[in-house]
């Protein structure tokens, strides 16, 4: 990593570590091996680790013989394993950024999708200033995040983590919130199964042509088939592509458009716990708090 950064980054470059707080309850095996048993999605620790009532539902819904998984027994607590950060990095990272005359930032948030509303009104703040418009809202799911449409059809992406119920209620309070769109996309990742916490496509629909002031929907999903919708993966690209507006692309962001953005939308913007800290290295980077 240390190489990576010594020769791919401009002289005086800017790195950013997103620092996901998140945590989960593992099984230690022993030096450096974790067991974690669920992930971040529908279903809290408590529930994989001890049962719920709606999970005790779901699998007796599935035809399974058991109501609860058993699961191993946890002894201590690390980081997500698929989304949380290890701070081991950071040391290394501040190391060879005091040696290169990097600046280092540090974006600190409980989950992933908790950054999504101060990036949807940093790319609205942006497209007002580069004349594009403003009022077109596509929201992407999971690994299905198409940033270079994004920008070429003029939309402001919302990016969420899955398809489950803690995401749409992320996804109804960003919407709650802000001023309001005029049409609103939803474009669905399908896993291939029906899981616990899993919200149907009929209520994304219902959510994007609820607080759409003109159109709003699912966009390259099949409803019918959806969360089995596979094909959707393939699907969803030329989706996009069919829209037919299109604009020039923006010149790359700054570090410096952002602290702008930061300072103009303070009291703007949703915070939800959002922070970026510019911190201080060897080589005498002065620490900075900007709460977003």
């Amino acid at each position: 990593m240390e190489r990576f950064l010594e020769q791919r980054l401009a002289p005086g470059a800017t790195i950013f570590i997103l620092d996901t707080t998140l945590t989960w309850p593992v099984s230690v095996l022993g030096e450096r091996q974790r067991f974690q048993f669920g992930a971040l999605g529908g279903m809290n620790p408590r529930e994989y680790i001890g049962g719920s009532e709606r999970l005790a539902q779901h699998l007796a819904e599935q035809g399974s013989r058991v109501r609860r998984w058993e699961a191993p027994a946890t002894d201590d607590t690390s980081p997500e394993a698929e989304w949380g950060y290890d701070d081991a990095l950071s040391r290394d990272i501040e190391a060879v950024a005091a040696r290169c005359g990097y600046t280092v930032r540090r974006i600190t948030l409980e989950e992933p999708e908790h950054l999504s509303p101060l990036v949807a009104d940093f790319y609205r703040w942006r497209y007002q200033r580069h004349g594009l418009p403003t009022d077109q809202l596509l929201v992407e799911t999971y690994n299905q995040w198409e940033p270079y449409w994004a920008l070429r059809l003029g939309v402001v992406p919302f990016w969420l983590q899955f398809t489950a119920r803690p995401s749409y209620q992320w996804l109804e309070r960003y919407l709650q919130q802000t001023a309001p769109y005029r049409r609103i996309d939803v474009n669905l990742f399908s896993n291939g199964l029906r899981s616990v916490g899993q919200v149907t496509a009929e209520e994304w629909r219902g959510i994007a042509h609820r607080h759409a002031t003109g159109s709003g929907g699912t966009i390259g999903v099949n409803e019918a088939a959806f969360p089995e919708d596979v094909g959707s993966t393939l699907r969803y690209q030329p989706a996009l592509a069919a829209l037919p507006q299109r604009y020039p692309l923006p010149p790359p962001a700054s570090v410096d458009e952002l602290d702008e953005f930061l300072a103009d939308t303070r009291n703007v913007a949703p915070a939800d716990g959002v922070r970026i800290a510019t911190l201080q290295t060897a080589a005498g980077h002065s620490e900075r708090q900007d709460p977003a």
